[in-house]
């Protein structure tokens, strides 16, 4: 007797350069029993604040993604301690958003612009997370600039007179990095960075089509 095993990471858009197909998965989801889905419940990355900060965003509406139950919002818990960044006796909140309208003064911005803008912003919260108290210039600071889905920093105040720690211990550069869709995207924000003298490094340069595994 011999068992199939389906495995689905159906939220990884990343696989559909190889061919990854979410109809294919879904079709294959309608066939199985409800009573046979076996689903992850532990996130083993993420600290706890951040995952109950994605419980409560995803979850009330119950469908979080497109194709209704098809794709559903599972409630997870953290593997992980509670590890948040401190700053004035205070915790900073795990999740924090920035967003930029489309529109200025009635005309649309264009993608360039818009990236500029928010590649500026990004680059000012982390040196802000990265500074001490007893100096205003940041130096000879590297952060990291991966590519990946999503580009998430935290926020803190400008007027903290304390410096941000981590775990008790102040915010290095190792302890950021910043998710972006490409490589121009990339780009972009290590030039916002070093404009406010933070350095940066890419942790991959190269398209997954330019090695040999590729072909």
């Amino acid at each position: 007797c011999c068992t199939l095993v389906l495995i689905g990471d159906l939220k990884q858009a990343i696989y559909g350069f190889r061919g990854g197909d979410i109809f294919t998965y879904l079709s294959a989801k309608q066939r199985i029993e409800e009573t046979r889905y076996f689903i992850l419940a532990k996130n083993y990355r993420s600290q706890s604040r951040f995952v109950a900060s994605l419980n409560h965003l995803f979850m009330p509406g119950g469908n979080a993604f497109e194709f209704g139950d098809g794709i559903p919002y599972h409630n997870v818990d953290a593997h992980k301690s509670d590890i948040a960044i401190q700053g004035a006796g205070d915790s900073v909140a795990a999740l924090n958003f920035l967003y930029l309208t489309q529109e200025e003064e009635g005309a649309l911005l264009s993608w360039g612009e818009a990236s500029q803008r928010l590649s500026q912003e990004a680059a000012l919260q982390i040196k802000q997370l990265l500074q001490p108290a007893s100096s205003s210039v940041v130096t000879a600071q590297a952060v990291t600039v991966q590519a990946g889905d999503v580009h998430t920093v935290a926020s803190a105040s400008e007027s903290s007179t304390a410096p941000l720690t981590l775990d008790g211990e102040p915010i290095q550069a190792k302890d950021v990095c910043v998710l972006v869709r490409d490589r121009g995207e990339a780009e972009i924000m290590k030039q916002a960075l070093s404009r406010m003298g933070v350095d940066s490094v890419y942790l991959a340069r190269k398209s997954v089509f330019s090695g040999n595994i590729a072909y």
